[in-house]
């Protein structure tokens, strides 16, 4: 335990991991989905906060990455919270 309260267990890294990354697929596809359609000024400021709410969970993903890596020395790699295209 750190002065600063409890670790993340190594297998939570991976759950989170794995729901961020669903998270963002799905808002890289609604982003997709509502910048390719009528481009009326609400969509295109739906389209930009969708856009910056993807940015948002990388920014997280990072993050986590990171303190992932400084608790789990010995187990810890970039595919956890970056998987492969094909997992």
């Amino acid at each position: 335990m750190s002065a600063k309260g409890p670790v993340i267990p190594f297998e939570r890294h991976e759950q989170i991991a794995k729901t961020l990354k669903s998270m963002r697929d799905e808002l890289v596809s609604l982003c997709t989905e509502v910048g390719n359609s009528r481009k009326s000024k609400r969509q295109r400021g739906a389209f930009a906060a969708l856009f910056r709410a993807s940015g948002k969970i990388d920014a997280a993903r990072s993050e986590l990455e990171e303190v992932m890596f400084l608790d789990h020395r010995d187990r810890s790699n970039t595919r956890v919270y970056y998987p492969r295209r094909d997992s």
